[in-house]
């Protein structure tokens, strides 16, 4: 397993989603669409610090791909780091 931590700073500055169906909180959302990913484990989101930060199987899933999915959630990734095997 690697550890991957990554920057989203519009997380603290938009931290809610809004809808046609209603609102939805950003770490909610970001954390259930990275829930789906084969591989992914224990995903933590600290809204208020802009940061994302999970444990995923590289044999699985890759870093571009976990960005990727945050990205379409409308955050951009600014910053990814990798650490540990």
């Amino acid at each position: 397993m690697r550890e991957l931590s990554l920057r989203v700073p519009l997380l603290a500055e938009r931290p809610v989603i809004e809808s046609e169906g209603g609102s939805a909180s950003a770490a909610d959302v970001i954390r259930s669409e990275l829930g789906l990913l084969a591989g992914a484990d224990e995903i933590r989101v600290d809204q208020p610090a802009g940061q994302v930060a999970l444990w995923y199987d590289p044999e699985q899933l890759d870093a571009e791909e976990i960005c990727a999915v945050v990205t379409r959630s409308g955050y951009p990734v600014l910053y990814g780091g990798e650490a540990g095997a």
